[in-house]
């Protein structure tokens, strides 16, 4: 089942790919206006039918010349005993400083927000912040590309337990992280 899937996703890939690079008929990144785009890593979970762990989906609108709208959407679930489900979403802009036929670097900022849940026990994360990032992309087609997006990560946290009496039941913190440094993207444009 597994050589299957891969053979699909494969051939999807080489299908929207190969013949435009083969001809170098490039069309230019501001061709395509919608571009939906996922962590690699997604996809091969998805093929080995490893359905846990941490999604990551985004999607763009170049709404200008050199300016886009971003959204995103984080989906980590494990469902081991504890079951926990974290959801975030963000929405930020973004703005290429530098492009050529098939590279595109770029600086985004989104404002991020979401909730944690353990299901075990009613036990809730609250968060909030920003983050601020550089988007290198390389467009290996008019329809596809691939590319990194490191950034630093200002988070706040909400903690509150709903099962306990004590009056500890609840903290507040502050992270600084540096995000997405391993994660290759894979991007579909139309």
């Amino acid at each position: 089942m597994i050589g299957r899937k891969s053979i699909f996703l494969l051939a999807v890939l080489i299908t929207t790919s190969i013949p435009q690079v083969a001809l170098g008929t490039y069309i230019t990144l501001d061709d395509n206006r919608h571009q939906l785009k996922m962590d690699i890593a997604n996809i091969f979970r998805f093929v080995s039918n490893d359905h846990r762990g941490f999604y990551q989906m985004y999607y763009r609108y170049n709404y200008k010349d050199v300016s886009k709208i971003r959204l995103g959407m984080t989906l980590a679930l494990n469902t081991s005993r504890g079951t926990r489900l974290e959801n975030n979403i963000s929405i930020g802009l973004e703005r290429e400083f530098k492009k050529t036929e098939t590279w595109s670097f770029a600086r985004g900022f989104d404002i991020v927000g979401g909730i944690e849940k353990t299901r075990a026990a009613s036990r809730w994360t609250y968060n909030g912040g920003i983050q601020a990032s550089i988007i290198i992309e390389y467009r290996l087609a008019s329809t596809f590309s691939i590319s990194m997006e490191p950034g630093l990560f200002f988070n706040m946290k909400f903690f509150k337990d709903y099962d306990t009496f004590s009056s500890d039941d609840s903290e507040f913190w502050i992270e600084l992280n540096i995000i997405n440094t391993g994660r290759v993207f894979i991007g579909f444009h139309f």
